[in-house]
């Protein structure tokens, strides 16, 4: 058990190095930059870590797969952990257990794709393998109890989610998401006098002097995961500002990889996520304008993934 925990934990610190060498290498280049001469830093360097990044992030996923393999997950900060990875697999959906689910067929077709697909079964208290039979009869589920049921493929397969889960019981339709606002994006809207029913994606709101924010959607595939996170830390550390990204009632900085990839806990940030950007320019600065347009282009574009 300490040894698979061992394993998450190791790839979280190595998220942690990449991000800070990747502030570092920025930092460098911007010096050089402004003192006329060449960075010693290799440009490509950025390239590189942004892989390393998307390779740590896959050693997350097979980490806590492995771990799920022998063990359920019911330590708080260990779940919250699992959570922040599974916000970069493609599908999950909310179902509710059925009269008489079928918990040894589902089992079998999981079995029979163990090198297709990665899959992960969450009700709120604690999250484990489906491919265990022993964890469905442990569970004892009654009838209409929910969970969320996560599925990511693996080399290039296109399986579909509700392939399995029709075993177990039907989808949860899920209701429009309520926008819920940070109070500084309240703040925000009162300051330039908006109605949050007015506001436009993907516009900027403010100006130079004190700054500007943008409400912002990502529609790629995937939604916020390592790489597009990686880009949205580049992007940021380019220039001489305070960077904020919020998702509903979390906020946190726009220059740090391991912040904005858990930024919800509960749910990541998937595709269809409304989100806000607010970028506020340090003294003597004028990149306000700049930084925030090209975060804005980020989303716009879908981080070049689709």
């Amino acid at each position: 058990m300490d040894y698979f925990i061992g394993l998450i934990q190791k790839e979280f610190q190595r998220q942690e190095k990449l991000q800070k060498y990747l502030v570092d290498v920025e930092a460098d280049r911007r010096i050089a930059e402004r003192e006329g001469q060449k960075a010693a830093i290799d440009p490509q360097d950025m390239t590189q870590i942004s892989g390393g990044i998307l390779m740590t992030e896959a050693g997350l996923k097979t980490a806590m797969h492995d771990y799920l393999t022998y063990h359920e997950a019911k330590d708080e900060d260990l779940v919250n952990t699992i959570r922040s990875i599974l916000s970069g697999y493609e599908q999950h959906s909310k179902l509710k257990i059925g009269a008489k689910p079928y918990y040894d067929n589902l089992t079998q077709e999981v079995r029979q794709r163990n090198g297709d697909i990665s899959c992960v079964v969450d009700d709120g208290k604690r999250v484990f393998d489906p491919r265990l039979l022993e964890k469905w009869t442990q569970a004892n589920y009654q009838e209409g109890t929910d969970i969320t049921f996560y599925l990511h493929n693996l080399n290039g397969h296109e399986h579909r989610l509700t392939d399995f889960v029709t075993y177990i019981g039907p989808l949860v339709e899920e209701e429009k998401p309520v926008i819920e606002y940070h109070p500084d994006i309240k703040r925000l809207f009162k300051r330039e006098n908006l109605d949050p029913e007015d506001v436009v994606k993907n516009e900027r709101y403010g100006d130079a002097k004190k700054g500007f924010f943008a409400y912002v959607v990502p529609e790629n595939e995937l939604g916020i995961h390592g790489r597009p996170a990686a880009l949205i830390v580049e992007a940021a550390n380019r220039f001489d500002c305070d960077v904020l990204v919020y998702n509903g009632k979390y906020r946190t900085s726009g220059k740090s990889i391991m912040g904005i990839m858990t930024l919800d806990p509960e749910k990541g940030n998937p595709k269809g996520t409304n989100m806000f950007l607010s970028v506020v320019p340090y003294a003597g600065s004028r990149d306000a304008e700049e930084c925030i347009d090209g975060l804005i282009e980020l989303f716009k574009t879908k981080f070049n993934e689709d």
